[in-house]
C-alpha cells in the first residue's frame, strides 16, 4: 500500500499541531499582586461582595489560569469572571490556606483585564453607632470593624457598607445568597427609590491578612430627633399581676428621614448618650440596635433605659358578677437631669373598662395606652383600676 506524499504531510501537520498544543499550553497563576481595582461590599446578612480587576498578560488560548488570593466563601463559592473572553468550565480547590479557582483561557487576545467578582464569609464585620443628644438635635455616628481573616491581601481597596432591611428580615436573612443575587442587590440598591442604602467610605484602604480595621462610616449632625421611653404590661383576671422593677426601653425617631439619603441601618450595638449644657455626656441606653424602618422618618429601638426604672404592683383585686376589678401601681423613676416622658401601655385579655386613671388613656379594643411625665431626678407614682369583664 502506497501512501501520498499529500497524506503523510497532512498527518505529519496534525500530529506537530497536536504536539504544539501540548508542548506550548501552559499554566499562568493571576495572585492578588495583579489587582488592580477592588471593592469591598460589606452585605446585612454579614457576608462581603468581593470586586477586583486582574491583569492577565502573555496568554495564549487554551492556557489554564488559576486565581490564587482568593477569599471565598466555602459555603458557597461561585465565581463571576467578566472580561476574559470566552473561558473553559471552572473548578475550585477550598483549601483553607490556599483557597484557588481554575479555568480554560479560550481567548485569542493575549493581554487582557479580567473582574472577578466572589462572596466571602472571611471577611466580616461589626458594627456600632453612637447617638449623641443636644436639647433636641441629635447627631448619629457609625463606626465599622472589619475582620480580614483570609490570607488574602486587598491593596487599596473602595469599602462600601449596604443597609438592606429586607435581607434582615427572618424570610431573607438564612436565605442563600449567590454571588449573582449579590450584584443584582448592589445594581438595585443604586437605583432611585431603592429598598436599601450604601454608604461608601471615602478613603481607600489596604486590609493584609488577619487584619482589623476600625472606620468612621457616617458622622451625621443635627437631626430632628424625638426620644422616647417603653414600658409594656398585660394584665389579667385572677393572676397575681405584680412585676418585678425593669428597665423601660428606648427608641429613637429622627423625623422627617436622615440627612445623606439615609433609609435603613444594619443591625449593631448602639449607644445613646444626652449631652448635657457642661459638655458632659451621659449614657441613656446602651444595647443591640433591634429594629429599623423607614417611610418619612427613621424610627429605631434601641436596649433598655440607665434612667428609667419602673416597679409594678398589684394594689388589690375584687371578683364581680361580671369579671374582676384590678388596681396597680406603677413607680416610674427618672435618674436623669432631664424630664422624661414614658409611653405604658398595658394589654388586657378580655375586655376592659378603665375605672380610674391618674391620666387619660388612648383606649383601644384590648389595650391601653399612657404618656406620663416624669420630671427630672423624681419619681411619679401612677396608679390605674380596671374592669376585666368575663368573656363569654
Amino acid at each position: 500500500m502506497k501512501l501520498s506524499l499529500f497524506s503523510l504531510t497532512s498527518a505529519l501537520c496534525l500530529t506537530l499541531s497536536m504536539y504544539s498544543l501540548a508542548v506550548f499550553s501552559k499554566t499562568l497563576t493571576i495572585s492578588s499582586a495583579q489587582q488592580t481595582d477592588v471593592s469591598l461590599t460589606l452585605l446585612a446578612n454579614g457576608k462581603t461582595l468581593i470586586q477586583e480587576t486582574r491583569t492577565i498578560a502573555g496568554v495564549d488560548k487554551n492556557d489554564s489560569i488559576i486565581l490564587s488570593d482568593i477569599a471565598t466563601d466555602q459555603q458557597n463559592s461561585a465565581i463571576e469572571i467578566t472580561g476574559a473572553g470566552e473561558i473553559g468550565p471552572i473548578s475550585y480547590n477550598n483549601h483553607p490556606l490556599t483557597p484557588q479557582a481554575e479555568f480554560k483561557y479560550l481567548s485569542h487576545n493575549s493581554n487582557q483585564n479580567i473582574q472577578i467578582s466572589y462572596l466571602s464569609n472571611s471577611v466580616n464585620f461589626d458594627t456600632q453607632y453612637v447617638l449623641t443628644l443636644i436639647n433636641n438635635q441629635l447627631s448619629l455616628q457609625a463606626f465599622t470593624t472589619i475582620f480580614n481573616q483570609s490570607n488574602t491581601t486587598f491593596n487599596n481597596a473602595s469599602v462600601a457598607i449596604m443597609h438592606d432591611r429586607l435581607s434582615q428580615s427572618p424570610a431573607n436573612k438564612n436565605r442563600p445568597l449567590n454571588t449573582n443575587n449579590a450584584l443584582l442587590m448592589l445594581n438595585n440598591a443604586k437605583q432611585t427609590n431603592a429598598k436599601s442604602f450604601i454608604a461608601t467610605y471615602p478613603d481607600k484602604l489596604t486590609l493584609p491578612p488577619k487584619y482589623t480595621s476600625k472606620i468612621a462610616f457616617l458622622d451625621l449632625k443635627q437631626l430632628n430627633a424625638t426620644i422616647s421611653y417603653h414600658y409594656n404590661t398585660r394584665i389579667r383576671a385572677g393572676v397575681n399581676n405584680n412585676q418585678p422593677t425593669r428597665a423601660a426601653t428606648v427608641n429613637v425617631l429622627i423625623n422627617n428621614g436622615a440627612k445623606g439619603d439615609l433609609k435603613y441601618l444594619n443591625k449593631g450595638i448602639a449607644s445613646l448618650y444626652q449631652q448635657r449644657s457642661t459638655g458632659v455626656r451621659q449614657l441613656l441606653s446602651e444595647g443591640p440596635l433591634l429594629f429599623s424602618q423607614t417611610a418619612n422618618d427613621l424610627a429605631l429601638a434601641l436596649g433598655s433605659s440607665k434612667d428609667i426604672d419602673i416597679e409594678q404592683r398589684q394594689i388589690s383585686s375584687q371578683k364581680t358578677f361580671n369579671g374582676e376589678i384590678v388596681s396597680l401601681q406603677f413607680k416610674i423613676t427618672n435618674k436623669s437631669d432631664n424630664t422624661k416622658n414614658v409611653r405604658l401601655k398595658s394589654s388586657f385579655d378580655s375586655n376592659y373598662k378603665i375605672i380610674s386613671s391618674s391620666l387619660p388613656a388612648q383606649q383601644y379594643t384590648q389595650q391601653a395606652i399612657w404618656q406620663i411625665p416624669v420630671t427630672a431626678n423624681n419619681i411619679n407614682v401612677f396608679t390605674i383600676s380596671a374592669r376585666l369583664f368575663n368573656d363569654q
